[in-house]
């Protein structure tokens, strides 16, 4: 295991044994399989949820226990809203992880609402590749920035880094 992954493994273990949690949602995709699994069968006392369309019978733990939905798109419906009329310069950045369905729905959820409020501003996308890699992250921000974009959403795992 590399350093990463070892300190999830160990994070669960410690809300687990040290502050005694029974219910986790470990949310990244990269550490469900095998992390969250092993630290379910270990645990079989301990439920583990995922809140993603991608969560089913075949890749989560073998316990009872069901995926959450999470419906961000509907609060990056909201945040279009606040972007379309907070924008001066009528450019939106929009930093995203993946190019996958589920953070594609998020991407288009804001330029649609952006759109009813402020028809003229435009939002530009920059996909990063990865769920966590803050200095890219801050790059695609600063580029963003430059590119006159006043205001910056993102569905990434880091978003300190963009704010």
């Amino acid at each position: 295991m590399c350093r990463r992954t070892d300190a999830v493994a160990q994070s669960m273990e410690s809300m687990i044994n040290l502050d005694g949690a029974r219910l986790l949602f470990p949310t990244s995709f990269g550490y469900s399989r095998p992390f969250m699994k092993e630290a379910a069968k270990k645990h079989p006392d301990v439920e583990f949820r995922h809140p993603t369309s991608l969560w089913n019978k075949d890749n989560r733990p073998d316990q009872p226990g069901r995926a959450i939905s999470a419906t961000l798109d509907q609060g990056h419906y909201i945040n279009g809203i606040a972007a379309g009329l907070a924008t001066t310069s009528n450019k939106i950045g929009f930093i995203a992880a993946k190019p996958i369905a589920l953070v594609l729905r998020n991407v288009n959820s804001l330029p649609r609402r952006r759109k009813k409020v402020n028809p003229a501003a435009e939002v530009r996308l920059i996909i990063t590749g990865e769920w966590s890699l803050p200095v890219r992250e801050a790059e695609a921000t600063n580029a963003l920035v430059d590119a006159g974009c006043d205001v910056i959403a993102c569905h990434v795992d880091s978003p300190k880094v963009v704010w």
